[in-house]
């Protein structure tokens, strides 16, 4: 079984968090995904999974995946050479 049949198997749209009402089971797995965006270089798919798993993060009052969230998201920004700081490093 390759890496990407089962990254294919975990992006498909319905999550066991999701179907059971896990919120914040939910957010993990965007932060998730969103790392495994970024590890294939396929950067704004990793800013939107990770911008969800903040929204969630914030929803739920988990401060610690905010936090995770925020450095995430600063992360994709600065490999997509996107970000308010990309041409300073």
């Amino acid at each position: 079984m390759s890496i990407l049949y089962c990254f294919s198997q975990v992006t498909q749209p319905k999550s066991p968090a999701k179907e059971v009402g896990d919120r914040s089971g939910e957010g993990i797995a965007y932060g998730n995904l969103g790392i495994a965006n970024d590890s294939l270089g396929d950067f704004k798919k990793a800013i939107d999974c990770h911008e969800r798993h903040l929204k969630i993060a914030n929803e739920v009052g988990d401060r610690t995946g905010v936090r995770k969230a925020y450095g995430y998201l600063g992360n994709a920004y600065f490999r997509l050479g996107d970000g308010p700081l990309s041409g300073y490093i």
